[in-house]
């Protein structure tokens, strides 16, 4: 049986970071109850959809999900857990700012074990370029308090910025790596087109780090990470053997997930019945809106899902057993072979495993073995 996990979106911000473009909005009062109701009746009308077993991992995300209402959160987890039930050892998550620092403790009293601090940077005139509320000095002190409050805790950092250099980067990397944390995640600044920084490119105010240069940053960031104990065990995430995040595998690995809260999304079924869910992304009207109009449900092509595997397959050091893919694995391994060719990937027993000089390009590979695929739809 597909294990089964289940990530809340809370979209809310205090402030809207110029290179975000997940599903947000600016923080506003909200009527706790009303959001109760409506994410716990999501949750009991997937219960009625989705093969009833114990959840691996809950996850809250955002937005800035630290912020939600504690009683809406204890609503939520209460429901869930009451519907599904929870593995032993389950993963249960929240991110978090370090501005929020004095709710720690009443996030971990809520039942999370692990808390995703969302740093970005130990500069403050890059914190001020990324449109942070917080400064370095409060970021320290909020990880020395998330560390003395929960069982686990992750980083978020972001480099590759314009005008950064490869050395002040490495030292900062090094920074980083001391800070006790056993789980980082590390992204190079990506700018989307409908966002702030994405409008200021269009304008021609903002010159992003081309590729080259990027290369060398990420090459860098795998070097620093191993040497000090933390490798890579995904694209951008790094842990030390043992706390790699539970959560994120489920949506490489094929898992069945739960998507409740504006932007959310949802797999379950196998491979012949495998269906999508997609909550609305209006999150001012999201919880006036009936269950039905939140959250849409429609049926997932097998060839569409095949390309979901093949991508989310392949992001994992450990690669991606061409098994999963079933009568189309042969199609993939033999585009596989010009690939591997080249030194960007290996492949070893029907596993095929993209090497550091490719993960930068996972996705051009990704679509370059979607030709092998068979004609599914």
């Amino acid at each position: 049986m597909r294990p089964l996990g289940l990530y809340v979106h809370w979209p809310f911000c205090r402030r809207i970071c110029p290179y975000c473009d997940f599903t947000v909005a600016k923080a506003r009062e909200v009527d706790a109850g009303v959001w109760s109701q409506a994410l716990t009746d999501d949750l009991r009308a997937m219960a009625d959809r989705y093969e009833p077993r114990p959840l691996r991992s809950i996850y809250f995300g955002g937005g800035t999900p630290s912020l939600i209402p504690e009683a809406v959160a204890a609503d939520v987890m209460a429901v869930a857990i009451e519907l599904f039930g929870l593995e032993e050892g389950a993963e249960l998550t929240i991110e978090a700012n370090p501005d929020d620092e004095d709710r720690f403790d009443r996030l971990k009293a809520l039942g999370f074990g692990r808390l995703s601090l969302g740093v970005q940077s130990l500069d403050d005139r890059e914190l001020r370029f990324l449109g942070r509320n917080h400064d370095v000095f409060s970021a320290r002190t909020a990880i020395d308090r998330a560390l003395a409050v929960f069982d686990r805790v992750s980083l978020d950092f972001i480099y590759a910025l314009p005008q950064q250099s490869l050395s002040q980067w490495e030292e900062r990397l090094s920074e980083i790596c001391d800070l006790g944390a056993t789980h980082l995640s590390l992204y190079q600044l990506t700018i989307e087109p409908e966002t702030a920084f994405g409008r200021a490119e269009a304008r021609g105010v903002l010159t992003p780090m081309t590729e080259d240069p990027a290369a060398d940053f990420y090459d860098l960031t795998q070097q620093v990470t191993m040497d000090r104990g933390l490798p890579a065990y995904e694209i951008s995430s790094h842990a030390e053997p043992g706390d790699e995040a539970v959560h994120n595998a489920l949506y490489w690995d094929e898992a069945d997930w739960i998507g409740v809260g504006p932007g959310a999304a949802g797999r379950f079924g196998d491979r012949a019945h495998r269906f999508a869910t997609e909550a609305v992304k209006r999150s001012v009207v999201y919880p006036s809106l009936s269950q039905k109009a939140r959250i849409e449900v429609t049926n997932l092509s097998e060839h569409d899902h095949l390309l979901e595997v093949l991508g989310g397959g392949l992001r994992p050091v450990a690669g991606l057993d061409t098994h999963r893919l079933g009568p189309s694995a042969a199609g993939v391994l033999h585009e596989a072979q010009e690939l591997a060719e080249h030194g960007l990937l290996t492949i070893d027993g029907g596993t095929i495993t993209v090497l550091e000089k490719g993960r930068l390009l996972t996705d051009y590979i990704a679509a370059r073995l979607a030709s092998g695929l068979s004609d599914t739809s």
